[in-house]
């Protein structure tokens, strides 16, 4: 079974693709990268859900998030997946 992260991810590059010309947009799933998190700090792996570039429009980078969101106090949004 896959995970319910993982499905949320599949589901949003699946539309992406349906929706926009494949000529034009290039979508990059599951994108690995290796930097620093902060000037001359450490190199750190991370992974992107989804990177969609465009020649013209540039680069987007999506963090697909999946569950009901939550709040702990007015206005301050929860992730409780950890």
């Amino acid at each position: 079974m896959e995970p319910h992260g993982k499905a949320a991810e599949r589901v949003v590059v699946e539309r992406l693709r349906a929706a926009l010309p494949a000529e034009e947009f290039h979508l990059y799933p599951n994108a690995e990268w290796l930097g620093p998190m902060r000037d001359g700090g450490p190199a750190r792996d991370g992974e992107a859900d989804l990177v969609v570039v465009h020649e013209e429009m540039g680069i987007l980078v999506l963090e697909v998030k999946s569950g009901a969101p939550s709040r702990d106090q007015p206005g301050a949004l929860v992730d409780r997946r950890a």
